[in-house]
């Protein structure tokens, strides 16, 4: 039954007498399988499956895959042997013929540099809706829905018109806004966002609750509940700061929660910090921000074209659009830019990633190195 089980997948496994022997895998005939795969901080974040013509993004398109897989489960044994060699954590059920693909970062936020060359951010929690991205320079926000995207607050009727359409999170959005130092008031169905260059009212948003915590007060503490893990208040402070840090909890809902209960907080932005008024006395728990206003580095923009193996990376730096930098050709360049300050490596790093290219830190050199069209360069370290 399991040898059955196995050819069904793909898997060349045959009996011979009391042995099973597995061959080397070959592809079905006509079969012409591609698998991208995009990486944030050098952990997977997004696969591309191209089966023959047809293509599969995950996450999002989960629903269409499986139902290829159901009509072509030979195929699953491929894709799981390419993605899981990629470091990509992959399950199969043969009885329900459906694949599981576990994406260390399916919704990642990108800061441009602002301060600090080390604030690029990224979010590990799962949006119904898609990849959720906010960006900012200076007081330039933008807010990017899939694949859309729109700056605010000169768009933020388009991005209200999204929000109605889509399953976004609202309470992700809050979020990622408050972790570049961007707050926001919530009444009703109405979300007033307190931007830089002026308020951005959203009007008839839905009400999502995909992000829940029950907060419970007892005698001498309180309770957090939060899926299957717990805080208990004044005493877990450092543990619950470290789940916001890491992006585990979401602060501003879990703020709105405790005031729900009549338990009195507030998120102090300019102190990076939040207050809560418990029955033992006030408590204040840091929440790390990227909110410095000021400009270090230059803007930049990524583009790619060319075939599989053979593509140029396009990247402008700056707001003329003079200066240009064409990968990989340019590294000798590109490294003298980011010895000058000009280009901050960290957020390259994410564009890059965002790209499809996968990059890890050389600890032995104190240097990155990016894989483009299958070859290894090194690029320097921006100078912290």
């Amino acid at each position: 039954e399991i040898i059955n089980q196995l050819q069904q997948l793909g898997v060349p496994v045959k009996r011979e007498g009391n042995r099973v022997a597995i061959g080397s895998p070959s592809s079905p005939q006509g079969l012409t399988l591609r698998v991208f795969i995009k990486k944030i901080d050098d952990k997977p974040s997004s696969v591309t499956i191209m089966v023959n013509d047809d293509k599969y993004t995950l996450p999002g398109d989960e629903y269409r895959l499986n139902r290829y897989l159901l009509a072509e489960p030979e195929v699953a044994y491929h894709i799981l042997r390419i993605i899981s060699t990629h470091g990509v954590p992959v399950e199969y059920d043969a009885q329900t013929k459906t694949l599981k693909a576990t994406l260390a970062s399916e919704v990642d936020y990108i800061v441009s540099p602002t301060s600090n060359r080390d604030n690029s951010d990224s979010h590990s929690t799962g949006s119904s809706g898609g990849l959720v991205r906010v960006m900012r320079y200076g007081d330039d926000i933008t807010v990017e829905l899939g694949t859309q995207s729109f700056k605010l607050p000169k768009y933020y009727r388009k991005l209200e018109k999204a929000l109605r359409e889509n399953e976004f999170s609202i309470e992700l959005i809050r979020d990622s806004l408050l972790r570049i130092g961007i707050d926001s008031r919530r009444v009703g169905t109405s979300l007033r966002l307190l931007l830089p260059g002026g308020d951005a009212y959203l009007s008839n948003l839905p009400i999502t609750r995909q992000y829940q915590y029950k907060v419970e007060s007892d005698t001498g503490s309180v309770k957090i509940t939060t899926g299957s893990d717990t805080y208990n208040l004044p005493s877990d402070k450092v543990i619950l700061g470290r789940a916001i840090a890491e992006k585990r909890v979401l602060p501003r809902t879990l703020v709105a929660t405790f005031n729900n209960v009549g338990i009195s907080s507030e998120i102090d932005i300019a102190r990076q910090e939040i207050a809560f008024n418990l029955p033992t006395g006030l408590l204040k728990i840091p929440v790390p921000l990227n909110i410095s206003q000021q400009r270090i580095g230059s803007r930049l923009r990524l583009s790619v074209r060319g075939p599989e193996g053979n593509k140029v990376y396009t990247l402008t730096i700056g707001d003329s659009g003079e200066d240009k930098v064409e990968l990989p050709s340019d590294v000798r360049l590109l490294n003298s830019y980011i010895r000058s300050g000009d280009i901050d490596s960290n957020l390259l790093m994410q564009l890059l990633g965002r790209m499809g290219v996968a990059h890890y830190v050389d600890s032995a050199k104190n240097a990155l190195v990016a894989t483009l069209n299958g070859r290894p360069y090194e690029i320097q370290k921006s100078s912290m």
